[in-house]
């Protein structure tokens, strides 16, 4: 069984690895401008972001190492009404 193990290059014989984490995030911002009048103006920002992390193994092998972060979706959205000049 220890032929299958990777002989390590460092002196004290330590044998560093990693989990993969495969993880995908895309991101998407939007600005909309209305210019009613030239006193009266709208304008609204729409953010969006996906994160997608899945996991490595399957939960055929081992539950435990199947569960983790899956995926997750934030938005959120702002909105303004501005106005310029004399209000009576």
């Amino acid at each position: 069984m220890l032929k299958n193990v990777p002989v390590s290059n460092d002196p004290c014989g330590r044998y560093v690895y990693s989990i993969p984490n495969p993880n995908n995030e895309n991101q998407y911002v939007t600005r909309a401008d209305w210019i009613v009048s030239p006193n009266h103006m709208i304008f609204g920002r729409y953010f969006l972001t996906d994160f997608d992390n899945p996991s490595v193994y399957q939960a055929t092998c081992s539950p435990r190492l199947a569960r983790g972060f899956k995926s997750a979706r934030n938005l959120s959205f702002w909105a303004m009404n501005q106005l310029s000049g004399p209000r009576w």
